[in-house]
């Protein structure tokens, strides 16, 4: 599979990350388990952005918030 983050200070204070992960599994030899298929359980793609904020000055200075996003393609699950 690949794998790609974009990490970075965007303005003073705001902060963004962002990452794709892209994984092509398949199963190539096994006893029990159908041979060709992927893993169960393993999203083909995955997204996720991350970001913050934290207050540079006055009297909330320190003070922070997180939001995040996640997000993934169908699992392939054996039944």
């Amino acid at each position: 599979g690949t794998e790609v983050e974009i990490d970075g200070e965007v303005l003073p204070g705001w902060r963004l990350t962002a990452s794709y992960a892209f994984l092509d599994t398949e199963i190539s030899k096994d006893n029990n388990l159908l041979v060709g298929q992927p893993f169960a359980g393993i999203p083909r793609n995955a997204f996720n952005l991350f970001t913050t904020y934290r207050i540079g000055s006055g009297s909330l200075e320190g003070l922070g918030v997180s939001a995040g996003l996640f997000n993934e393609s169908r699992r392939w699950v054996q039944l």
